[in-house]
């Protein structure tokens, strides 16, 4: 019996069913709780560490005291947990029910933006692509750095210029007809800095021998004037 009372411990018993076996196994040995201080020993090094460590700082030598804070800490642990649990349980359920509405209100969005951009490039007006090769209003992309719709040159190899594969930008053959046009378009365009000036005509030199109308010296010698 003195060695079931020595190794007596509360375990999952509540309080007042661990009283209970203590008292009924202290019966048998007497000399162990002689004193209110050596039983009030006993119980304590029995109890359940949630109990014990709040009542050691106490130095509790009455039995009937001990018995009783004991049991208040323990009903209060137990209404402690039981709100943890159910408020536990409601917030569970408040988050389960806010993470399956935000999804609906996600697909329902994620839709209607479909639909809005459908709308918006299916009429007239397109989107404008800026110097970069940047399409405005197009999504950024991640590999190219530049905005614009539908698969990523730079993903399949094609070329940024032409959009055919096998060559780059500064390969495309497109480049030098697009320069080659432009050359042909720009010499038929007067230089701005002869726009209204006037043409000057060098004079026609004139061959000596000859005497144009108004006079002048001539090879062919006078007939000399007839003397009447």
């Amino acid at each position: 019996m003195q060695e079931s009372f020595l190794r007596l411990v509360q375990g999952s018993k509540t309080v007042m069913q661990y009283v209970a076996e203590f008292t009924a196994l202290a019966r048998y040995t007497p000399q162990l709780v002689s004193t209110s201080a050596a039983k009030c020993y006993h119980f304590l090094r029995g109890l359940r560490d949630s109990l014990r460590q709040p009542l050691v700082p106490f130095h509790i030598s009455d039995f009937s005291e001990l018995v009783e804070r004991a049991h208040l800490i323990e009903n209060d642990l137990i209404a402690t947990q039981q709100r943890w649990t159910a408020s536990r349980k409601r917030f569970g359920g408040d988050a389960s029910g806010s993470s399956s509405s935000g999804k609906r209100r996600f697909v329902s969005g994620s839709g209607d933006s479909r639909k809005s951009g459908q709308s918006e490039f299916s009429g007239t007006a397109t989107p404008s692509t800026t110097s970069s090769g940047s399409v405005s209003g197009a999504p950024g992309c991640q590999s190219c750095g530049r905005r614009h719709f539908g698969q990523c040159y730079r993903m399949t190899g094609q070329c940024f210029r032409c959009g055919q594969p096998g060559h780059r930008i500064a390969e495309c053959p497109q480049a030098g007809f697009d320069r080659r046009s432009n050359f042909r378009s720009e010499g038929f365009v007067r230089p701005a800095g002869l726009v209204g000036r006037s043409r000057t005509v060098p004079p026609r030199p004139v061959s000596k021998g000859f005497s144009g109308r108004g006079g002048g010296s001539s090879s062919v010698p006078r007939r000399p004037p007839s003397v009447s």
